[in-house]
């Protein structure tokens, strides 16, 4: 490691968050304050590392997870790592150029020298739709895995909404109509209606077990984000139709989880939820809404939702990236024999790492 290298865990949110502030655009993604809530969560270790070339630098936030908690791992890969983002849209920062590729070459070096010292096989990162912060990347392999949605805040009030889909606008007008009511709720009043509509929805439309957020975790985010993070409801009189989360950092405001009634869809509440974080980010002189895409990138009904508020499409996309061949190899040959020893297998369906891959069928001939 040269003296152009600096590793800063999570735990050590000044210097850490100093780094982000210097950088100018970044998101809550890649504060220090969200990655411990995820060390908290999983016990892995969150880190940021830093390149430093004179006055310009990039910085790195990541998730290093050890290999030894995967079962069949042992013998020789008992002290190696595989590295990952957190839950969202992350990646490289910088507050630089990223069309410096003689800077971008050297931020790669360094990248790679660290994660080669700290003996990560592997790594797989979630990239930032808005910040195109791909561009940092020089090794590896970029993929595409879907499309997000934004709407432009830049543009006047009244374009944003006439940029909306024709239902859209004319469910948010009856909505009104009806006397429902959207807000920013400060003092987090409903909290715990957040809290039954999430779980509520999640269960309805099936979603995997990587959605099923506990309470604790819901408390943990809210010290985690502090005061970019806002509870915005959706009420008709007393009743709570829908709610959601939403940050603000910087110019962006992002989408992050929520929920709504499901015996009271024929309200739209959702919509109303969407469009009123939009007049507030305006008030707050916000660029951009970022609203995401679909559940696992898809273009299913959720993006279709989201895609009614604006025309506007973000590329999201992934780095994953090998950097110890013979290692990965091994990993995923103790990962086969220790579930053939079972009678199962990887599906190797493109899954990265693959040895990490929750894809396990059984054997061909098996019972």
């Amino acid at each position: 490691m040269t003296d152009t290298v600096e590793i800063i865990p999570c735990t050590d949110s000044t210097r850490w968050n100093s780094i982000l502030t210097r950088c100018g655009q970044y998101d809550f993604y890649h504060t220090a304050g969200y990655h411990y809530l995820h060390q908290q969560i999983s016990g892995d270790e969150g880190i940021l590392i830093v390149f430093r070339d004179g006055e310009h630098f990039a910085a790195y936030p990541l998730l290093r997870r050890s290999l030894t908690r995967l079962e069949g791992i042992e013998g020789p890969l008992v002290d190696f790592y595989d590295a990952t983002s957190v839950y969202g849209y992350a990646g490289p920062i910088t507050n630089h150029d990223w069309r410096d590729r003689h800077f971008v070459a050297n931020f790669g070096h360094a990248l790679e020298d660290v994660l080669r010292e700290f003996r990560v096989v592997s790594v797989f990162s979630r990239l930032h739709p808005l910040l195109e912060n791909e561009a940092g990347l020089g090794s590896g392999q970029i993929a595409e895995i879907g499309q997000t949605v934004s709407i432009d805040l830049t543009a006047t009030e009244d374009k944003q909404y006439r940029n909306y889909r024709e239902n859209h606008r004319r469910d948010i007008n009856k909505a009104k109509k009806l006397g429902i009511i959207a807000y920013n709720d400060e003092m987090w009043e409903h909290y715990s209606d957040f809290l039954r509509l999430y779980d509520a929805t999640m269960k309805r439309v099936k979603a995997t077990e990587d959605y099923a957020f506990s309470r604790e975790y819901f408390d943990s985010l809210r010290v985690a984000l502090g005061d970019c993070l806002n509870l915005f409801v959706v009420k008709l009189g007393s009743g709570v139709l829908a709610a959601g989360l939403f940050t603000k950092v910087g110019d962006i405001i992002q989408y992050h989880l929520g929920g709504s009634a499901s015996d009271r869809m024929q309200f739209a509440a959702s919509k109303l939820l969407m469009d009123s974080v939009r007049l507030w980010g305006n008030a707050r002189r916000a660029k951009v809404f970022h609203l995401g895409g679909g559940v696992g990138s898809r273009e299913d009904s959720l993006y279709l939702f989201k895609t009614g508020f604006s025309d506007r499409r973000h590329k999201f996309k992934v780095w994953k990236h090998i950097l110890l061949p013979d290692f990965y190899r091994l990993a995923v040959e103790q990962r086969q024999a220790w579930l053939k020893s079972r009678g199962l297998c990887l599906r190797d369906d493109g899954f990265f790492p693959l040895y990490r891959s929750t894809r396990i069928e059984p054997m061909a001939g098996g019972s």
